[in-house]
């Protein structure tokens, strides 16, 4: 490791830890009914912004902690609430895709998504214009189901299926993931769980060749949410655009 890095990564180990959220069941419950499709802010810089997604069966509480490590680090923080089993995945693109482009943002911009929240945002590159993808500065993708999820299978079924839209596109070999390359696509970091029984590594890569850094961590696909696990290397991949160290 280079000696400027390990500076930076002595700082950043200090920033990373969980914020005390005091928060009771029925908040959680009432941010599940909430209507969503809106961005929960914490104010920062202008000229580094992080967008979180969150993925399925959750809202935008789940990133919580991973929001408030990225806002104590100087970022100004969107962390986007949708209902998750409502719609489908590209649905839920088209509405993501309409709340971003209503932020006019500036600066650099960075993407942090969990699971199917890595396939929103696929689907919302792919309808990006190339000025629009150039200017997101990188994505980390935490457990993506790029290549789907054998999990995903009951959403097939009745009366699964009715009530869970976006579980069923999750399939491996779903149309649903035959997602169209963007324009631009900017330099993108995975993190797969080495304990993750719902996204195993091999689902994570991207397809069709498109480039990727990948690394892992040991723990489960919750796990990849809590910043002990995972906010050093969501930073530094911020950061140098690589996992390398």
């Amino acid at each position: 490791m280079k000696q400027n890095h390990r500076t930076w990564f002595s700082k950043l180990a200090e920033q990373v830890k969980i914020g005390p959220h005091g928060r009771s069941s029925l908040s959680f419950a009432a941010d599940y009914f909430a209507d969503g499709y809106a961005f929960s802010r914490y104010a920062g810089s202008e000229e580094k912004t992080a967008i979180l997604i969150h993925g399925w069966g959750v809202r935008a509480s789940s990133m919580a902690a991973l929001a408030e490590m990225l806002h104590r680090a100087g970022y100004s923080v969107l962390n986007y609430d949708y209902p998750s089993s409502e719609k489908s995945i590209r649905q839920h693109a088209e509405r993501f895709l309409s709340c971003y482009r209503q932020e006019h943002l500036r600066g650099k911009i960075r993407f942090l998504t969990h699971s199917m929240g890595g396939l929103i945002l696929r689907c919302a590159l792919a309808e990006m214009t190339e000025s629009e993808c150039r200017a997101i500065d990188s994505i980390v993708m935490l457990g993506p189901p790029n290549r789907g999820s054998l999990l995903a299978l009951i959403g097939k079924a009745e009366p699964v299926r009715s009530l869970n839209v976006s579980l069923g596109d999750m399939v491996p070999g779903s149309d649903a993931l035959r997602i169209p390359d963007p324009c631009y696509l900017p330099p993108v970091g995975i993190i797969a769980g080495t304990l993750d029984g719902k996204v195993p590594f091999e689902s994570t890569a991207l397809p069709n060749g498109l480039p990727f850094q990948r690394t892992s961590v040991r723990c489960t696909h919750p796990g990849l949410r809590d910043p002990r696990n995972t906010g050093i290397l969501i930073q530094y991949f911020f950061q140098h655009n690589t996992f390398q160290m």
